[in-house]
């Protein structure tokens, strides 16, 4: 796989925040806020990645696991922007984008087939 330079982001769930019931604590400056939030702690939070940069070639399905039987969670337009968090070179079979292959990339909501994906 090609490296590209790396960027980090915030992958923000401020939905299961929401869906919790508890308010994300407030930044300043860049500083978390002196007040903890109240209620119970949600169970997913707000964590930083780091991306490799990728954009996809064609319209592009997600899926929960690399492989094309598992459940579609989501999906990538043609030509948008794809990070790249991981790797799985030994996933289901696939033919797309003109390719068959075993390789899938792991993106912050699932997976996505590698020829698919320009990286």
């Amino acid at each position: 796989m090609k490296r590209s330079h790396q960027v980090l982001y915030t992958v923000a769930l401020a939905a299961a925040l929401a869906s919790a019931g508890a308010a994300a604590p407030a930044l300043a400056a860049g500083q978390p806020s002196a007040a903890a939030p109240s209620g119970p702690r949600p169970s997913t939070e707000a964590r930083v990645i780091a991306c490799e940069e990728g954009y996809a070639k064609a319209a592009l399905t997600i899926r929960n696991a690399p492989t094309t039987r598992a459940t579609a969670v989501g999906s990538y337009a043609d030509g948008a922007y794809v990070c790249i968090i991981g790797a799985e070179p030994a996933g289901g079979r696939a033919t797309a984008c003109g390719e068959t292959s075993t390789e899938w990339l792991e993106v912050s909501r699932g997976w996505v087939f590698e020829p698919c994906v320009l990286h």
